[in-house]
């Protein structure tokens, strides 16, 4: 899938997702490796959010489920991303990006508007673009504005998500149809 006004002929960033349900795609040695490696990380962030209710406090996995893995892959000369929220006002989403290779202002990190998901929103002052290193962790909620900056570099820059869910919130079902990995 390619995103923005982008051609075949022109870099664009492209977007990957396992088919519905996220249980089938775990099914693949690369996404359980992944899923392996920050779901012991993720989870007991989650659990001091709040995010996903009192039962997830007191460490009850059951309240939070796996709802998507994917990818985003930004070519080189892709341009940025339009700001934007996954989604607007459903409580209980947080995307979990891990990026394959180290990410720099040259490659298009992910710029985030800390705050921007709390009404009322504020008019996003600041801007973090966190610099991660392959294999670290970023995790959002889905209601905070975000994009995808421009890669101005001459690779690729690949970034691995997991969408985890407050059980009972639909969350990437938009992202259907999308091409497996």
């Amino acid at each position: 899938v390619l995103q923005g006004e982008a051609s075949v002929t022109t870099p664009a960033t492209a977007e990957g997702e396992t088919s519905s349900p996220a249980s089938e795609a775990l099914s693949s040695a690369p996404w359980r490796a992944l899923l392996a490696a920050i779901d012991p990380l993720v989870r007991p962030v989650l659990a001091a959010s709040g995010l996903f209710g009192e039962a997830q406090e007191t460490g009850e996995d059951d309240e939070v489920t796996v709802d998507a893995v994917g990818f985003v892959l930004s070519q080189p000369g892709a341009p940025g991303q339009m700001w934007h929220p996954d989604a607007e006002t459903r409580v209980g989403l947080v995307n979990v990006f891990v990026p394959l290779v180290p990410l720099s202002e040259a490659n298009g990190p992910t710029a985030l508007a800390p705050c921007s998901h709390v009404p009322p929103r504020p008019g996003c002052p600041h801007v973090v673009r966190p610099l991660l290193a392959a294999g670290e962790v970023l995790l959002f909620d889905w209601r905070t504005w975000h994009r995808g900056c421009a890669n101005t570099s001459d690779a690729d820059r690949p970034v691995a998500y997991v969408t985890y869910a407050r059980r009972g919130v639909e969350g990437a079902s938009y992202k259907q149809g999308l091409p497996s990995l």
